[in-house]
């Protein structure tokens, strides 16, 4: 079976999204995702504190920044709000880096964390990672 979705497209994404599914089955443990107004303002924050890293366009430049910050959003333990964000932006930053793993750790660390759809948030991140790439 393996042998014959080896390569298919659909079953790549379906074995980067299969981890995503062990999160879905428990909301209940998991924080809930901060309001709008709320991640408005830390990703405003954000922003401004890593200002000189998202004007810096090249690939490379970009995995930097989403790398650093998927770890301020791990290190991150006293603000939700903030390291959800800092997890979000990751997967957002990486995503326009072409960087699929890196968008796919940034959305587990979420997942693991918030009660989120990590399927649709993989899904359009990747999508946007595909587009990186062309």
């Amino acid at each position: 079976m393996l042998k014959d979705c080896a390569l298919s497209a659909g079953c790549f994404l379906a074995v980067l999204l299969a981890p995503a599914m062990a999160y879905a089955a428990e909301p209940a443990d998991r924080l809930a995702v901060p309001d709008a107004a709320k991640q408005r303002d830390a990703e405003a924050e954000i922003r401004k504190l890593f200002k000189d890293d998202y004007v810096r366009r090249a690939p490379a430049d970009r995995k930097a920044l989403a790398e650093r910050l998927l770890q301020q959003g791990l290190d991150t333990r006293d603000d939700d709000t903030a390291r959800y964000v800092l997890l979000a932006q990751a997967a957002d930053v990486a995503a326009q880096a072409g960087e699929a793993a890196l968008v796919v750790k940034a959305v587990n660390e979420q997942a693991k964390l918030y009660a989120t759809d990590p399927l649709a948030l993989k899904e359009k991140a990747l999508e946007q990672a595909g587009r990186a790439t062309i």
